[in-house]
């Protein structure tokens, strides 16, 4: 007996030590990932107070995004929230029993002005919102946040938020995965249904390939594919409502060399609005051979214009188009190509379909003279569509207006065209564009 109460001690005593150190060390980590989140000058997070427990820690944080040319994002509130942080190395707080640095679990703390605005909302309580997350010794996160229902009334209109579920994952190395799940929302406007929005999930899985986890000038490539299950809405002042099924965008990038291609897809299943359907519409666009290190020039050069508070509100625009532009020669080397593999939709008629690709001459293009460019682009596009769909539209007379000019071209059935660019001459359909054939306004 006198044995086993001795080991009992020694573990209880190893497990004392073992938590206290291990709670230090979680300090350090959160020290030095704030420091390294600070680094990039468009995010502040400030930890105004930190308490060192035993078996636990709590700290108070103060989250704020600084651009001073968008005065849109500085007018928002500074986020204050607080964090208990229960040491490893046995967990248990936030997804069942494991090994690891910390867990921990954060709440917002809420001015007076946001407490008395949604005192209002009697759904909203200290259950509405939780977020968790668990380190693991590397310093690998995974963040868990759920929020609840939430229900509005105001003036005869009832908005029904639904839940909210999403995890996100990185670690050090610039792993980031992360699945986002919301239930859509219902807006009731006087007894009707005004807007529904079914399930919106979101997906990716990145991994860092240029600057560091938290710089705003970070490269990532890897995968994202974002699904919207249908939007409705249904305007009282509109004869016909407009409804979305199955909105995904989907994003892919890959690198090679010192290359990166971006392949994107946009489509909708289905279409209903002003009385007609569609279907299968997708816009399918890829951007191939992007320079990674004009890419990283770029977004340090956008980082500052956003950070110059030399430059007038008014004029930030022409600001990040210059920053942009003075990464052009360096993409141009890599002879980048934007490609509009398809954009179309199917309509009861047929199929709508364009294509294009625009491309850079290098060997036309001279740094030092702008108006070279010009000269350098190269454009190829291309499109058809069922003459019926226009006819049944009203177009049937600007579509044999276009044709006598050479605009369009009329053939089994379809309407089509071709549009190239090259070394500043305009052809259409095979001919020279001439000024005459232009459309009169």
């Amino acid at each position: 007996m006198k044995k086993f109460i001795g080991i009992t001690l020694i573990l209880i005593i190893t497990y004392v030590i073992s938590t206290f150190v291990i709670g230090s060390k979680a300090e350090t980590h959160v020290r030095s990932l704030l420091d390294k989140i600070n680094q990039n000058p468009t995010i502040s997070i400030t930890m105004s107070d930190f308490e060192k427990g035993l078996f636990s820690s709590t700290a108070k944080f103060e989250f704020k995004l600084e651009m001073p040319m968008s005065p849109d994002i500085n007018d928002l509130p500074t986020l204050t929230f607080t964090e208990t942080m229960y040491h490893g190395p046995i967990l248990w707080r936030t997804s069942g029993f494991g090994l690891g640095l910390m867990d921990t679990s954060a709440k917002l703390v809420l001015s007076d002005e946001i407490k008395e605005a949604i005192a209002k909302v009697k759904s909203i309580n200290k259950d509405t919102l939780s977020m968790t997350s668990r380190t693991t010794f590397d310093g690998s996160t995974t963040s868990y946040i759920d929020i609840a229902e939430i229900t509005i009334d105001d003036d005869n209109v009832t908005i029904n938020i639904h839940p909210t579920e999403a995890d996100f994952y990185y670690s050090l190395d610039g792993h980031i995965t992360g699945n986002f799940n919301w239930q859509g929302l219902d807006v009731v406007e006087q007894g009707s249904n005004a807007v529904s929005m079914g399930n919106v999930n979101i997906t990716l899985d990145q991994r860092l390939i240029r600057g560091d986890l938290f710089s705003a000038n970070s490269i990532f490539s890897g995968s994202f594919e974002s699904t919207v299950e249908k939007i409705i809405v249904t305007p009282k002042a509109a004869p016909t409502s407009v409804d979305l099924s199955n909105f995904i965008m989907k994003g892919d990038t890959t690198v090679r060399d010192n290359l990166m291609d971006v392949d994107m897809i946009f489509s909708i299943d289905s279409i209903k609005a002003m009385n007609m359907e569609f279907t299968q519409f997708i816009n399918d666009i890829s951007l191939l051979s992007l320079n990674i290190d004009a890419l990283e020039q770029m977004n340090e050069n956008i980082m500052k214009a956003q950070q110059n508070t030399d430059i007038p509100p008014e004029l930030a625009g022409l600001a990040l188009l210059d920053s942009m532009s003075t990464s052009l020669p360096l993409f141009i080397e890599t002879d980048p190509i934007l490609k509009i593999n398809k954009l179309g939709v199917t309509t009861d008629e047929g199929e709508i379909s364009t294509q294009m690709e625009i491309s850079i001459d290098k060997d036309l293009y001279k740094a030092d003279d702008p108006n070279t460019l010009m000269m350098a682009v190269e454009v190829h596009a291309s499109g058809e569509g069922p003459e019926a769909f226009f006819t049944k539209l009203g177009l049937a007379g600007p579509i044999d207006m276009y044709v006598q000019q050479n605009m369009l071209i009329k053939e089994d059935g379809l309407v089509k065209f071709t549009f190239d660019f090259v070394k500043g001459e305009t052809l259409v359909n095979g001919a020279p564009l001439a000024l005459e054939a232009m459309p009169q306004q």
